[in-house]
C-alpha cells in the first residue's frame, strides 16, 4: 500500500522565483482518506477550496493576510466523488461531482462561498448523463459549466 503522508494544505512565499514554505503552515483536510482532488483561492485570496474525494466533502480555509489558513470548514458534497471546480465572477462554487466514475451518473452542483469561505449549497446534483468527469471550465458569463 502507498502511503503519501497525511492529506494537507501548505503555504509558501514566491519571492524573485522563488518558493519558500511558510513555516508551521501545513494544515491537514478532513481525513486521512481525503483523497483531494483540486485545491484553489478564492477571487481575492480570501479563502482556499478543496474537494476531497475520498470524503465526498468539500473542505474551506480563511486565509490571513500573512497567508496562514485557517480551518478546515467541512461540508458534504451534493453528489459523490466531489473533483474539480471552477470559480464564477460572483464568487460561486461550481463542482463537477465524478460519482465514482459509474457510467451516465456525472453531474454537478453550486454553492454559494461567503467572504469567510464559508460554503452554502445553491443547487443539488444535476446530472449530464456523462461518466468520469473530472474538471469544470466556465464560459465568460460564468453561465453555462463545460
Amino acid at each position: 500500500m502507498l502511503n503519501n503522508g497525511t492529506p494537507n494544505i501548505s503555504g509558501f512565499n514566491l519571492t524573485d522565483g522563488k518558493l519558500t514554505a511558510l513555516a508551521g503552515s501545513a494544515r491537514p483536510l478532513s481525513s486521512a482518506d481525503a483523497d483531494p482532488a483540486q485545491i484553489s483561492f478564492t477571487l481575492g485570496g480570501g479563502a482556499l477550496i478543496a474537494t476531497e474525494r475520498g470524503t465526498d466533502t468539500i473542505s474551506s480555509y480563511v486565509v490571513d493576510q500573512r497567508g496562514y489558513a485557517q480551518g478546515p470548514t467541512t461540508i458534504k458534497s451534493s453528489g459523490q466523488t466531489p473533483y474539480g471546480f471552477g470559480l464564477t465572477k460572483d464568487g460561486s462554487l461550481i463542482v463537477s461531482e465524478a460519482f465514482g466514475g459509474a457510467m451516465g451518473a456525472a453531474a454537478a452542483s453550486s454553492y454559494a462561498v461567503s467572504g469567510a469561505g464559508e460554503l452554502t449549497m445553491r443547487s443539488g446534483s444535476v446530472g449530464d448523463t456523462r461518466s468520469e468527469v473530472c474538471w469544470v471550465a466556465l464560459t465568460n458569463d460564468d453561465r453555462l459549466p463545460m
